[in-house]
Parts: structure tokens; sequence; C-alpha cells
């Protein structure tokens, strides 16, 4: 009985607000929620704070709430004034309210003085949807003036999408929430490749513009050959594979000569000069010198040996 009781004197001080003369104190009644972009079955908590007020005998408020898009899920007084008597939040006639009465005399308000909960409905409208508060104070001069804001909300689909469907020009997926539909011509990410082919990616994963690789001639360095497509994939790289030399200039004493071998994959030409004629033995000519030199010496040796001992 208590809580009607107050419900119904913070309802009566809101509609009192257009006939009575305010005492020269202002107070201002703020709305404020954890989030205002929702989804369906979101719970939002919301306070109510109210600028200071001295002298204050009573207050209270009312919202103006879609009850197709919220219901009331729970609330409280929170409001720290000695001596005050606080109601919870109540559902009255379609409107959110609490209110509190200081018990003795008078004290001064400030702060948070409600908080409560509201629930997004299953089957709330995907829109927005504002909500508005209606305050009203009085101290012992009478009811005071009030500024009130509205909260606006946004209420929209928490998306399952389906997997992309795909067709040659677009991708598209659909929500199966609330059947919403995410469709867009496709629009390449990135170019890919495997062994066989390849194209540009679009984000939903269809292939854009696949073909097979189309390899150049044969691209080489002096090691190894491979092939190339335009798309920058390499293919068959390996070293050469040379045949047999084939003297393309002789060599002379006074000029070097020139042979080459070929790559029996890809044609690819090394070439090799070939000495000039006096230096292509020059190695072979100082070990015979040497192995000569090294012959007579032992000669010479065993001689003298040999007269020494007939001499004696």
């Amino acid at each position: 009985m208590k809580k009607i009781t107050a419900i119904l004197v913070c309802l009566l001080l809101v509609a009192s607000l257009a006939v009575t003369a305010f005492a020269d104190e202002a107070v201002t009644f703020t709305l404020a929620a954890s989030k205002t972009n929702v989804s369906r079955g979101d719970v939002i908590d919301f306070t109510v704070t109210m600028s200071e007020l001295a002298d204050c005998k009573s207050g209270g408020f009312a919202l103006n709430v879609d009850e197709n898009v919220f219901e009331f899920v729970d609330g409280s007084g929170v409001c720290h004034v000695q001596g005050t008597a606080m109601d919870s939040c109540q559902v009255v006639a379609g409107k959110i309210s609490g209110s509190f009465v200081i018990k003795v005399g008078t004290a001064t308000v400030s702060g948070k003085i409600f908080s409560f909960q509201l629930k997004v409905k299953a089957d709330a409208a995907l829109a927005d949807s504002a909500i508005e508060i209606q305050g009203a104070a009085r101290n012992s001069a009478g009811d005071v003036a009030v500024t009130n804001n509205t909260v606006n909300m946004t209420v929209a689909c928490a998306h399952d999408w389906s997997d992309w469907t795909t067709t040659e020009t677009e991708h598209s997926r659909t929500c199966s929430k609330c059947g919403a539909v995410d469709a867009a011509p496709h629009a390449a990410v990135e170019a890919q490749s495997n062994t066989t082919s390849h194209w540009e990616e679009c984000a939903c994963g269809y292939h854009m513009n696949e073909a097979p690789h189309a390899y150049s001639e044969w691209a080489t360095d002096a090691k190894n050959h491979w092939h190339v497509c335009a798309c920058g994939f390499v293919a068959d790289k390996a070293k050469h594979k040379f045949g047999e030399a084939v003297v393309v200039l002789e060599p002379t004493e006074t000029t070097t000569g020139l042979k080459t071998y070929t790559c029996e994959t890809c044609a690819y030409v090394k070439e090799v000069t070939i000495p000039k004629i006096g230096n292509s033995n020059t190695g072979d000519t100082m070990i015979v010198a040497f192995v000569a030199l090294m012959i007579l010496s032992a000669t010479g040796i065993a001689v003298t040996v040999l007269g020494k001992k007939r001499a004696a």
C-alpha cells in the first residue's frame, strides 16, 4: 500500500508541473543507459540522476517507454540521503516510475537516485525508440522547475549469417534471425594461384577470372632454368643438364679459343674459354722439367760418390 501511495504521489507531482507555480530553485533529471545500440533479448541498465536540490522534500520520475519494444525487469531506489524513504521502480498504467519522500524535515538531494533494467523484447521492431524521462521535485517553497532528457535507443539484429551463396557476379548471405539479406558484387581482394591455375579471390571466397597458367619460353640464369606465368607463378625449375663441349674457336699461340656447352632441356649455352696453345700445357711442362732436374741431380750425386770410392 505504501508503494502504491508513493507512486501515485510521484505521478501527481509530474502532472502538477503544467499547472503549478514553480519555486525559484531548478533541478535536472538525467536518464542514462549502459548502451544505446541494442539487440533483441538484451538487458540494459539505466540510471536516473538528479542535480543538487537543497531543502528537498520529495521527488520522483516517470518514463515514457514503448511497451512493444521494452519490458521492465527490475529496479530500486539507490539515493543515499539520510531519512529518505525510497520505493522500488514500478510499472503503473504503462509507465515506469519511482519516487522518494524525506520522512522528517528536508534534505539536500543529488546524484543517482534510481537504477532499473529494461529488456528488449524478442519481437521488438528493428528501429529507433526514444525513452523520455519526466521528473518532479518539491522543496519547502513548493514545486521545483525541472529539466528532463530523452535517450534514443537503436534496436538492431545481432545477425546470424548463413554461408555465402555466390553467382558469377555477386555473393549474398541471409540472417537466420531477421531474414535480412547481405548482397554485393564480387570485388577482388588478392591474387591467388596453385600449381595449375591463377585467379583473383573475393572476400566471400569466390574465384574471379580463374584461368590455367600460360607459360613463357624458358627463363634462365647461369645455373637453372624455369617457366614463369604472367601471374608470377614459377614452375619446372631445375639445374641445367649440359651436353658435350663444342669447340667454336680453336686457340692459337697468340689468341684464346672458345668452346660451348648447351643445356639439353632449355638450350641455354655456357661459354668456356680455351687457353692459348703455348699456355695450355704450362703446368705439365714445368712438372717434366722438375722431374728431369731431379734426375740430373741424382745422377750427378751418384757419379760423385762412385768417383770418390775409386779414388779411395
